[in-house]
């Protein structure tokens, strides 16, 4: 049986000016924190979900279920 997993990674970004940055991608924001002026640091939760709210997780970020789901059949 497939085990299914949600991590929430929290990037927190210190800068200096007169306006906050605007990140675009996380890739914009790994280069800030390492390459560029800004300082920062990220934390990870991680928690086990069921296949279920993996579904509604799936769906609600606009992926089709069966990116990481497979259906009983296609499993065998």
């Amino acid at each position: 049986m497939a085990r299914y997993w949600k991590s929430l990674i929290t990037a927190t970004v210190l800068t200096e000016g007169d306006e906050p940055p605007t990140f675009d991608t996380l890739a914009h924001v790994h280069e800030a924190i390492t390459d560029g002026e800004s300082s920062g640091q990220w934390t990870q939760q991680d928690a086990e979900v069921t296949e279920q709210t993996m579904r509604e997780l799936l769906l609600a970020q606009g992926s089709d279920p069966n990116f990481l789901i497979l259906e009983e059949e296609e499993a065998l």
